[in-house]
């Protein structure tokens, strides 16, 4: 299995563009698979630097439906010419905003779903943790047993905002020799429990994450993501996106070299 980081927030190589957003391109068994599209700045620019034509992506899995996840998925549609399946879960369609005291400012899918169905999305909305093909697992909600609430992300209800406990984070497994490696968007739902979740229903070694961890600066994310890599014992860890950079040096002094930090347009193999 191969995967190529599309859009993160981080580039170094030249003639590949960087934004604050998440996509990946999975390889595996012969298929393309885009893993969110990012803010979408960056998305076409650099499929074409990887050699990647839009058509020959087999679907597209969304994590979340923030903008920096979802922000490229029309233009993307736009410059296919055949439709492609789209999994994600069905909040990825709720008002997402982020609160900034005296403003509310829209951080949602930028587009109605039926705008993206005219241009040739097919939606495969589900709650619940499924197989999307053999080896590769949808995760569906992930249950919550450590809770962690941005109360900067709201949705609307009524004339109220309230907190977004943004059910529609999610994560996919993909099946390995040895275990179960998994791709994350933002991870907002945690990483202790989004490891949980998947070895709760594989009841297989978990050997490696790569994506977004939201960790940030955030004192309380980061000793849940170092508690659950250590419960787990991950041997490989490819931070990204919102890890931030605080994050990401705290991995790094805990795991050492079982960290790799990965940019835009990089290709790593995975076995």
């Amino acid at each position: 299995m191969k995967i190529k980081v599309v859009v993160d927030d981080l580039s170094g190589k030249r003639d590949c563009l960087s934004e604050h957003g998440l996509s990946l391109l999975i390889e595996r068994n012969g298929k393309k698979i885009l893993f969110d599209t990012g803010f979408g700045f960056s998305l076409l620019k650099n499929l074409n630097k990887l050699n990647v034509k839009p058509d020959e992506i087999s679907y597209v899995i969304l994590s979340h439906g923030h903008d920096d996840h979802t922000g490229g998925l029309l233009s993307f549609l736009k410059n296919r010419t055949k439709k492609v399946e789209i999994y994600a879960h069905p909040d990825i369609f709720i008002g997402k905003y982020k609160d900034r005291g005296k403003r509310k400012d829209y951080i949602g899918i930028p587009e109605n779903r039926e705008t993206y169905e005219k241009h040739g999305g097919k939606f495969n909305l589900k709650r619940e943790f499924f197989e999307i093909e053999d080896g590769l697992y949808f995760s569906g909600q992930i249950e919550r047993i450590n809770n962690f609430m941005d109360k900067t992300l709201v949705v609307k209800e009524g004339d109220e905002f309230v907190i977004d406990p943004i059910y529609d984070d999610i994560s996919i497994g993909i099946k390995m020799d040895s275990g179960i490696f998994i791709v994350t968007g933002c991870n907002h739902s945690g990483l202790s429990n989004t490891l949980t979740h998947f070895y709760n229903h594989l009841r297989l070694p978990i050997i490696g994450v790569l994506g977004g961890l939201h960790l940030l600066n955030l004192e309380d994310r980061i000793k849940d993501a170092i508690e659950g890599i250590k419960r787990f014992d991950l041997k490989k860890i490819y931070p990204l996106h919102c890890t931030g950079t605080y994050g990401k040096c705290r991995l790094f002094y805990e795991f050492g070299d079982k960290v790799k930090l990965l940019r835009t347009c990089d290709e790593i193999e995975i076995k």
